[in-house]
């Protein structure tokens, strides 16, 4: 073939792919045929075997390279030093690179406090500047670890010599930290679509990118206005309108306005679309008929835009919580030519449409998101952090390690947490102590029973398990953050919650729950079937899980099986529960609806697979009632329908919020529901 080419053809060079020894007797053939054009080869050619094998051929042979021998560094001089008195002979780039391989891993290692792979891939996900002998390493957008430079060496009397022309800088979305927040999320982001939005990650991004009618004040937790100015209500209760500011802009400077806020609705409502929060949606007429199929008119579905900037909703009975409502991320606008035109790639940067106070500016899914000030949000001129960067980080002792490396500015609360193993370092720490902060936390750890599924069908069994768990143990040796113990589903700060002197919920009682467990016709656990508690895998989750796996097998002889599975499977509407599973909630809006409404058979996934019909007519009671100690009356007995009496939930506690924020951020405070305000932020 080469024969034909140096007959046949005019070339200015030769380039060569391949690598040694093939490459160089190539190198060596060409050379011996007459051909005496430059040959241009990959690194792979880079090593002191071209010379040994291809001889004087390989005179004038230009290859790439990320090392250069030259550098100034100690660090560069060093290595080559120790590695010529070693060995007899210069260094090559495979050398080099081999020993910036381990003692990157070495690094990754030791910043992650672990040898599980998945934590050290995160930790070099995370590197945005590493010095090895070659040159400053970093991770590019798309996962992969490239050098700072790029050099030519031609091979000249025996040896390979830097050319002078040739660097390559990459330098993409390169950090700069004076314009920057840095923040770590655990798990990947799965979704930054208001309509699939869910788990606390995705809730956080969206409060940036995506405008709600309604806000919430931070320590009242009132409803507030955001995108709508003011909105009032009909007399029977059932017909709320909205004005919106005229002012909001999507990122292409075309205004926000009530018929965005329709659409939106009308393809969440969708069946196809598949939102897991769709049940907020049927407070409007209609809604949940039109969901389930038994309406086919989509616009018979209360909501529609009376003009421009006027969206009226009209309810399928009053709902004093609808303000609240109307403010989550599934009533929000959307851009729906960019929706029909892309698809399920409308969130991609390059398509994406927003209107709050942040634009999406780069998404490497499994490692970063990178959000910038949205210049045509109505009040930019007060936003005053230009850049945000939300870094996916799956160990929180890796999170600490790099906060304390001034390489993460929060750690803790919405995001990824802190170890709680950590706090007391952390409050004896003269500089960490002083930027340490705790809050309440509007929500609650529990698990749920599929109700289907047998032996947990039975109420007896439920009851047995949720009394054999010692809360008071969990919360002191396990969780260890000054978690409260949950003997009902709502947070004591949400109304509508259960005082503690009601009395209502099953407590830590061993032998009643053998009792249970006997009337069940499972004796001292003999004869029951086998039992499984699913639940996102993390590190505290899985610590929680063996607990009470060990209190099962301690008081009740039961066996559980643990069942860690991917986030993105966990929150898969697809996914069907097993006879246990994690069912945590942090609040979406102030109302115990928001809690307990996840439970009604019909108005929600009803993942317990659980009827009872009492308990479906209280909520909806309190749901239009506008009579506070009445609707206080109706949540205390649904409470009890739950926990206590049917058992199908088991709280274990409510959260507190442990977070170190940097003293160059200034204005910070907590959000206990929904995002953080990171327009009211600013740094230092």
């Amino acid at each position: 073939m080469i024969t034909r080419i140096i007959k046949d053809k005019t070339f200015d060079a030769i380039f060569l792919a391949g690598k040694p020894p093939s490459a160089a007797r190539l190198i060596k053939q060409i050379r011996e045929m007459g051909v005496t054009e430059p040959i241009i080869g990959t690194d792979s050619l880079d090593t002191n075997k071209l010379w040994i094998i291809a001889g004087k051929a390989a005179q004038d042979t230009i290859v790439c390279t990320s090392f250069d021998p030259n550098l100034p560094k100690s660090k560069t001089q060093q290595f080559i030093k120790t590695f010529q008195n070693k060995f007899a002979f210069e260094p090559d780039s495979y050398a080099a690179q081999g020993y910036d391989t381990i003692k990157l891993l070495a690094h990754a290692i030791h910043k992650g406090d672990s040898l599980q792979p998945i934590v050290i891939n995160n930790v070099l996900r995370c590197i945005t500047q590493w010095e090895g002998v070659t040159g400053l390493y970093k991770f590019n957008k798309n996962g992969n670890i490239t050098p700072s430079h790029l050099y030519y060496k031609k091979f000249t009397n025996g040896a390979f010599e830097i050319l002078d022309y040739g660097k390559k800088d990459d330098r993409g979305f390169d950090l700069v930290e004076k314009i920057t927040i840095r923040m770590p999320v655990n798990g990947m982001i799965s979704t930054i679509d208001p309509g699939h939005t869910l788990d606390d990650t995705s809730i956080e991004i969206t409060e940036q990118l995506f405008l709600g009618l309604t806000d919430f004040d931070h320590k009242t937790f009132e409803v507030i206005p955001e995108l709508a100015t003011k909105w009032d209500v009909s007399q029977d209760g059932l017909t709320y309108r909205f004005y919106m500011r005229k002012d909001a802009r999507w990122t292409n400077g075309k205004p926000v306005t009530a018929h965005d806020i329709v659409w939106a609705i009308r393809r969440n409502i969708r069946p196809e679309t598949k939102c897991p929060y769709v049940f907020n949606l049927f407070a409007l007429k209609n809604a949940e008929k039109f969901n389930n199929g038994i309406i086919q008119d989509i616009h018979s579905i209360g909501v529609k835009a009376i003009d421009d900037f006027t969206v009226e909703f009209i309810l399928e009975e009053p709902s004093a919580y609808f303000p609240s409502l109307a403010g989550l991320w599934i009533y929000r606008p959307l851009p729906g030519d960019v929706i029909e035109k892309y698809g399920d790639h409308w969130t991609d940067p390059n398509n994406i449409q927003t209107n709050a106070s942040y634009r999406l500016a780069a998404w490497n899914k499994g490692s970063l998101m990178i959000l910038r000030k949205n210049e045509m949000y109505y009040d930019v001129q007060n936003v005053s952090i230009p850049e945000i960067r939300y870094y996916v980080i799956l160990s929180n002792n890796l999170g600490l390690s790099m906060y304390m490396n001034d390489e993460l500015d929060i750690l803790g609360g919405s995001y990824l947490s802190i170890p709680i193993k950590k706090l007391h370092m952390i409050n004896s720490h003269p500089v960490l102590r002083e930027q340490y902060n705790k809050a309440i936390r509007c929500n609650v750890y529990a698990y749920g029973f599929n109700t289907s599924l047998h032996p947990v069908d039975k109420p007896l069994v439920r009851k047995a398990i949720i009394s054999s768990i010692d809360r008071n143990l969990l919360v002191k040796l396990v969780t260890r953050g000054g978690e409260q113990e949950a003997m009902t589903f709502t947070p004591p700060t949400i109304f509508g919650a259960v005082k503690p002197e009601a009395g209502i919920g099953l407590d830590f009682n061993p032998i009643q729950a053998k009792k249970y467990l006997k009337q069940a016709g499972y004796p001292d656990g003999k004869g029951i079937p086998e039992i499984v508690l699913s639940y996102n895998a993390s590190e505290i989750n899985e610590k929680i899980a063996r607990s009470i796996g060990l209190f099962l097998d301690n008081y009740l002889n039961i066996q559980l099986k643990l069942n860690p599975i991917e986030w993105s499977q966990f929150i898969d509407p697809s996914w069907i529960p097993t006879h246990m599973f994690r069912l945590s909630w942090s609040a979406d809006y102030p109302d115990a609806n928001n809690f307990l409404n996840l439970f009604h058979p019909s108005k929600s996934s009803n993942q317990i697979h659980w009827n009872n019909q009492e308990y479906a007519d209280l909520i909806d009671k309190a749901a239009i009632s506008d009579d506070p100690n009445t609707r206080l009356k109706y949540y205390s007995r649904a409470e009890q329908i739950l926990v206590d009496q049917d058992a199908v939930v088991l709280p274990l506690y409510y959260g507190i919020a442990h977070c170190l924020v940097k003293e160059r951020i200034k204005g910070w405070y907590y959000m206990a529901m929904g995002g953080q305000h990171i327009r009211n932020w600013s740094l230092k």
